[in-house]
C-alpha cells in the first residue's frame, strides 16, 4: 500500500466484477486510475475526473490513457485527489450507519 503514492496511476485491465478493492485502494492514496467500464467500483467514481474507464481489452485507449496520466503529472495528482475525496468520504462508521438504518427500518 506504500507504493501508490509514489506512482502517477494505477492501471487495472481486467473488469473485476466485484468491488474492485486495488482500484480504490489507490484512491485512498491519492493515486489515480484506469480501469474497465462496468468494473465493480465505477458507480463511486466519475469518468475523466477520478479515473479513466475504457472498454474491455481496448489497448488503444489504454495506452492513450497511460501515455496521458504518466506525462502530465500534474492532472494525475489532480485525478488523484478527487479519487481520494470520494474515496476517503466512504468508512466503515458509515457503512455500519448505512445498514443499522435499512435494519431499523
Amino acid at each position: 500500500f506504500h507504493l501508490y503514492p509514489k506512482y502517477n496511476v494505477l492501471l487495472t485491465t481486467n473488469k473485476e466484477m466485484g468491488f474492485g478493492m486495488p482500484v480504490f485502494e489507490a484512491a485512498c492514496h491519492g493515486t489515480t486510475f484506469i480501469v474497465p467500464k462496468g468494473s465493480g467500483v465505477c458507480p463511486f467514481f466519475k469518468n475523466k475526473v477520478d479515473g479513466h474507464f475504457f472498454e474491455e481489452n481496448n489497448i488503444k485507449d489504454i495506452s492513450k490513457y497511460l501515455g496521458i496520466l504518466t506525462t502530465n503529472k500534474k492532472l494525475a495528482k489532480q485525478m488523484g485527489l478527487s479519487a481520494y475525496k470520494k474515496a476517503s468520504s466512504y468508512t466503515w462508521q458509515k457503512h455500519v450507519n448505512k445498514i443499522l438504518s435499512v435494519i431499523n427500518y
